[in-house]
């Protein structure tokens, strides 16, 4: 009782304070979690202040899949989770960096994972890009064997530059480098990528290269993972590496716009653009983005969640449904229609923004909580009574048992006497005037 008494003090005084504008959640297989109570897979490790909604998100992002189990070979040839991603919490978008991995066998001796999310605002972003920073091993967790705690001030990432460059990585993969440009590419027509890589080949360099082709400012709107098996609903994703032989293999062709590059196999020579250009002279082109793209960037985003969207529905939908309708591409210049959202997305937006709002908490909580009570149990308890009330002043007052007798025995005699018409003995007259 008294560690629940202390975390809601921290709570109440994490609220308090200024929110910091980044945070850290380290999720892993622990005796003892962060939270009271919390063992098992649990958050073992968070920023002070990070909003509730957004350690829910975070905790629901840190799944993992192990290609080979922990102890046989080869055991570390599992492949390691390095994506970025962008989740809209209290009507804030939050770009989360996240490192997830193998981590052995647990205290239980089943197998472990940990993720390791870092999460910045719009305000917090390196103008290098996620590739770059995702590139930092050392700024991530690879494993965790001490006590739950929490992280007061979190570490900044190093000053990492990430200028245009020949794209050696794909060269050295696909025998031409040519095709960071065509990855890079996409980005500028707003489709989705599919990957299928093999466990050996550094994906996160390829990422890196390509996002180094493209402006600052849609590095960060390109979200992508290098192990993609399945997020939760809500949850876009641009760039998807699939592991060759994956269950995922089976809805690659389930988006019709998507495009499928696979580096397993060997690849003919891509169109020169002037992003297929550049990757081969590492200079990139001026003016290729112009302003109406970049505008519409973020319609092209929401449009990309309804379409995972309906990706899911149709995968568990039976096969013979007719295919999706794609998703069309924002022109530059026009402005693009939201999606129409559900009633079950409307009501989940309302009530996260009623979480979010501290302020009605704090002012509201008690009051309504003791309204809520006193509605549900105070109501009724007064209604039976009242019942009772009542049915008690109808019963009449009971009467002893012996005048009862008494008093029928009389009545009984007088009405022999009438019958035979003899006088009633004073007795009897004084018994019944009684």
């Amino acid at each position: 009782m008294r560690g629940l008494l202390n975390y809601a003090r921290l709570c109440r005084k994490q609220q308090r304070v200024r929110r910091n504008r980044m945070h850290e959640l380290v999720y892993t297989s622990a005796p003892k979690g962060l939270k009271p109570g919390s063992q098992g897979f649990c958050t073992v490790a968070c920023s002070i202040g990070m909003p509730p909604n957004l350690m829910m998100r975070l905790e629901a992002l840190s799944g993992y899949r192990h290609l080979f189990p922990p102890g046989q070979q080869p055991c570390g040839m599992n492949p390691v989770v390095r994506s970025h991603l962008i989740v809209r919490v209290g009507g804030t978008d939050w770009h989360v960096l996240s490192r997830i991995a193998d981590a052995g066998i647990d205290y239980t001796q089943r197998s472990n994972k940990i993720a390791h999310h870092i999460v910045f605002d719009a305000s917090g972003l390196s103008p290098a890009g996620p590739a770059a920073l995702l590139a930092c091993e050392s700024r991530f967790f690879s494993d965790w064997d001490g006590e739950p705690k929490l992280i007061t001030k979190p570490t900044a990432f190093p000053q990492v530059k990430s200028p245009p460059q020949i794209c050696k990585s794909w060269e050295r993969v696909t025998g031409d480098a040519g095709w960071g440009g065509v990855l890079a590419d996409t980005v500028r027509d707003n489709r989705q990528v599919n990957l299928v890589v093999s466990p050996e080949i550094d994906v996160t360099a390829l990422f890196a290269e390509s996002l180094a082709l493209l402006p600052p400012d849609l590095r960060w709107q390109t979200t992508l993972t290098t192990y993609f098996t399945r997020f939760p609903s809500g949850i876009g994703c641009r760039w998807r590496c699939i592991m060759a032989g994956s269950p995922e293999m089976s809805q690659i062709g389930l988006t019709p716009d998507a495009m499928v590059i696979d580096l397993t196999q060997p690849l003919k020579t891509p169109v020169p653009t002037p992003l297929v250009k550049a990757a081969r002279n590492g200079k990139a082109p001026t003016a290729f983005f112009n302003v109406g793209n970049i505008a519409g960037l973020s319609a092209a985003m929401d449009a990309e969640r309804q379409r995972d969207e309906q990706v899911e529905t149709a995968s568990k939908s039976p096969p013979n449904n007719a295919p999706l309708e794609a998703i069309p591409v924002v022109k530059p210049g026009k402005k693009a229609k939201s999606p129409k959202r559900s009633k079950h997305d409307r009501f989940y937006e309302n009530r996260e923004r009623w979480l979010n709002d501290t302020k009605m908490q704090e002012k509201w909580g008690l009051p309504m909580l003791l309204g809520l009570g006193l509605l549900f149990f105070g109501v009724p308890a007064l209604l039976i009574a009242a019942m009772v009330f009542a049915k008690s002043r109808d019963v009449p007052p009971p009467q002893p048992a012996t005048q009862v007798i008494h008093h029928e025995e009389t009545k009984i005699h007088d009405d022999e006497n009438k019958s035979s018409g003899q006088e009633l003995p004073e007795e009897n007259t004084e018994a019944i005037e009684e």
